[in-house]
């Protein structure tokens, strides 16, 4: 796991939560100990992230493999309200030469201005894993 306490600007929680998935803590919930990210895929990322700090661990990872170019842009919110936040966007990114341009569904569910999960859903999944496992 990565450690969150000697991160530099740029990688303060905060600022990787609202690059990486467009998530203002102040606006859509905090993560919380109880939080937990679904990443999907075959791609060593790939799995559950339960924790505020095993989820800025992934986040910190996905950052430091694409060379701080992996980003979540929303582009439409299909719902937005106490318990549920579903967006589609695209994720872009860059590792080396290969580079990822790719529609993302992202629903999050809440309680009580908490996250209490966060699944991602990427329609072209083999363009993920292979980007990741690039």
């Amino acid at each position: 796991m990565a450690d969150i306490t000697s991160t530099t600007s740029r990688h303060e929680p905060e600022l990787l939560l609202e690059r990486l998935l467009a998530i203002r803590e102040e606006q859509h919930g905090a993560l919380t100990d109880a939080s937990v990210l679904h990443y999907p895929g075959i791609s060593g990322l790939a799995g559950p992230y339960q924790g505020r700090s095993s989820v800025i661990g992934l986040l910190l990872r996905l950052d430091d493999l694409s060379e701080s170019t992996f980003s979540f842009l929303p582009q439409r919110c299909i719902s937005d309200d106490d318990r549920t936040l579903i967006r589609i966007g695209r994720s872009r990114g860059g590792r080396g030469p290969v580079r990822l341009d790719a529609e993302t569904v992202q629903v999050v569910s809440r309680h009580e201005a908490q996250i209490k999960e966060i699944w991602l859903f990427y329609p072209d999944q083999a363009c993920f894993d292979a980007f990741w496992m690039s």
